[in-house]
């Protein structure tokens, strides 16, 4: 019987991702640094500072720069938040909201693990704050993803245990962390690229539609 659900944000609730690789990519032009597109991926599922570290490994960079990394990563969510002032409810993917009203309809504890410190601020702005038990602090959490910690320190403050609770993530460090949590893993994207989920629906939508016939009994 599953008692909650934890989600990520970007990529998953609405779509962030894009405007803070735009923003990695303001950052990143500074230090004559170019992104392809190609290498956003990367950047998915991963905290700020762990994000910047792969930037600058990739650009072989990293020595170079490893000791103006704080006031880097701040300079990037500077630009990110600029990005974001408009946020609102319409903000959100199709069958977002459908799917939160759901879980809460059904009893279901609803939890956020995103590796985003802007996260509370987001889901305030869109309206959805008031679905979710409990939002993870990630500079509280030891270790970002792919380790588990965000995802155990959600499951642990909502009440559930492992095997009750699903994980739903679009990125593969989300995944692995999950996995490793031993939940019950949703991917949200391209099976092709979210190989280690349990299930994988295209989109929010998808999982909003089917959540109700998935082949096994949580509700």
């Amino acid at each position: 019987m599953i008692k909650a659900v934890v989600f990520d944000l970007d990529g998953v609730l609405l779509d962030t991702s894009s405007y803070h690789f735009e923003a990695w990519c303001e950052m990143a032009k500074e230090l004559d640094i170019h992104l392809e597109e190609s290498f956003e991926p990367n950047l998915r599922g991963v905290s700020r500072m762990e994000s910047l570290k792969r930037i600058l490994k990739h650009a072989g960079k990293l020595d170079q720069h490893e000791s103006e990394m704080t006031q880097l990563a701040t300079k990037k969510n500077n630009i990110y938040l600029e990005k974001i002032k408009h946020l609102n409810v319409d903000s959100l993917y199709e069958g977002t909201i459908d799917l939160l009203a759901y879980l809460q309809d059904k009893g279901i504890k609803i939890g956020l693990a995103s590796a985003s410190k802007n996260a509370e601020g987001i889901v305030t702005a869109t309206g959805i704050k008031e679905y979710f038990d409990y939002i993870v602090d990630p500079s509280l959490v030891p270790n970002g993803k792919p380790d588990p910690d965000v995802f155990l320190d959600a499951m642990i403050h909502i009440g559930s245990r492992p095997h009750e609770t699903i994980g739903v993530e679009d990125s593969s460090a989300g995944l692995d962390g999950i996995n490793d949590a031993g939940f019950i893993s949703v991917g949200i994207g391209d099976t092709a690229l979210l190989s280690q989920a349990m299930f994988v629906f295209k989109d929010t939508k998808t999982f909003s539609d089917k959540i109700k016939e998935m082949p096994f009994n949580f509700l």
